[in-house]
């Protein structure tokens, strides 16, 4: 059965993290697929500042080559705000038969249980989230059993912080500062082509 590792998100710019932390969520779940989905419009952020879905879109497409990922255009042509659970539901309709593992940071585990149709989200697929220094170990354990009594699972894994932030880079962008670190190299030059961020 198809496994398949998925990290959603604005991607405003897609980042080095974002793959670190995708590649390594392949890893942990045995995924032979890796997929970024960018959202159209971000249900739980501000739009302002927002580059357009298109060139989010593209810069994923562009960033997951370098890790053998995917990018998704499954929310941008449903041409409405989307949740997690109706990206779930679609990547089922898609895949057919398959295992998806949702990818998260411990920030937004922490919040999952407020989630639209959460208990459905637990149905659709493997909550697979890295652990961040800062979050008691207790804390995961206590989420861990709520998931369970649920009717979900999660699994957890670790990641050494990175300290990289789209709105940091943004920042460097309209300062003129270099962002090739930060970013992959296709990634800065569709930036600087697409004159994004200034």
């Amino acid at each position: 059965m198809k496994k398949i590792a998925m990290l959603g998100g604005s991607f405003n710019p897609l980042h080095n993290g974002h793959l670190r932390l995708l590649h390594a969520a392949g890893e942990a779940a045995g995924a032979d697929t890796l997929l970024l989905v960018p959202t159209l419009t971000p249900p739980h952020k501000p739009s302002a500042g927002l580059a357009s879905a298109k060139d989010r879109y593209n810069m994923c497409a562009l960033g997951a080559a370098s890790i053998g990922a995917e990018a998704s255009d499954i929310e941008l042509v449903r041409g409405v705000k989307s949740y997690t659970v109706d990206t779930l539901l679609a990547l089922h309709e898609k895949y057919g038969a398959c295992e998806i593992y949702l990818t998260m940071g411990a920030d937004m585990l922490v919040t999952l249980k407020d989630w639209r149709r959460y208990e459905e989200i637990l149905l659709l697929c493997r909550i697979l989230a890295v652990t961040r220094a800062g979050t008691p170990d207790e804390q995961f354990a206590e989420i861990g059993r709520q998931i369970a009594a649920d009717g979900g699972q999660l699994s957890l894994f670790s990641l050494p912080p990175d300290g990289i932030s789209s709105t940091d880079i943004r920042e460097r962008v309209r300062e003129g500062k270099p962002i090739d670190d930060l970013v992959p190299g296709a990634v800065a030059e569709y930036i600087a082509k697409n004159k994004l961020y200034l």
